[in-house]
C-alpha cells in the first residue's frame, strides 16, 4: 500500500495552482504544449511590461536552466526582440535535443553557456548546442568551484563578472548605430 501523494496547497503566497497555471509533475503527456504555452508567455509577459511600464522591451535577453534551457531557446524562436540566450546548465530532455539544436540553428542569437563541474555528464549536449548556433557570437563558460545551476554563481565571482562582461559586449555590438 502506498499513500496517495500529498497535494501542494498556496495559501497568500501567489503561487495559485489551477488548470491555467498546472504545476510541472502534472505535465505528463502534456509536455510539448505546455513547453510551447511556457515560451509563449515570455513574449506575452514582456508584451504587458511594456504597456505598463515607460521600459524598452525592444530587445531584451531570456535565461533558461536547466531543463528550462529548452523553453528559453522556443521563446527566443517565438519572439525576434530576443537578443540573446543564457543557458546555465542546460540539461534538455533527451526528446526535446534535436528540435532545440534546429532551433538554436534558425534563430543564429548569440548564446553564453554557463556550466559548472556538476554539469560533466551533460558536456556533450552542450557542445552540440553550442556547435549548432551562432558560436563566433556565443560562448561556453566553466565554473571552477562546486556548483550547478545558478549556485555556480555563489562564491566565484569571476563566473558573474564574465557573464556581465559577455551581456555588456553582446547587447552593445548588436545594436544600431
Amino acid at each position: 500500500y502506498s499513500s496517495p501523494r500529498p497535494r501542494r496547497t498556496w495559501n497568500g503566497s501567489g503561487g495559485s495552482v489551477g488548470p491555467s497555471c498546472p504545476l510541472a509533475d502534472t505535465w505528463k503527456g502534456r509536455e510539448d504544449l505546455l513547453h510551447t504555452r511556457v515560451a509563449r508567455d515570455v513574449r506575452e509577459s514582456l508584451r504587458s511590461l511594456a504597456f505598463e511600464t515607460s521600459i524598452d522591451t525592444s530587445r531584451y535577453v531570456v535565461v533558461g536552466v536547466g531543463a528550462t534551457a529548452s523553453i528559453a531557446v522556443e521563446a527566443a524562436d517565438l519572439d525576434s526582440r530576443v537578443a540573446a540566450l543564457v543557458l546555465i546548465s542546460p540539461r534538455p530532455e533527451p526528446l526535446t535535443q534535436g528540435p532545440m539544436r534546429a532551433r538554436i540553428r534558425r534563430i543564429g542569437r548569440p548564446i553564453f553557456f554557463q556550466v559548472g563541474p556538476e554539469d560533466f555528464e551533460y558536456a556533450d549536449v552542450t557542445d552540440a548546442l553550442y556547435q549548432a548556433g551562432n558560436r563566433s557570437a556565443s560562448r561556453v563558460a566553466e565554473a571552477k568551484l562546486n556548483g550547478h545551476g545558478p549556485a555556480q554563481f555563489h562564491g566565484e565571482p569571476a563566473v558573474a563578472a564574465r557573464l556581465t562582461r559577455w551581456l555588456s559586449e553582446t547587447l552593445t555590438s548588436g545594436r544600431p548605430k
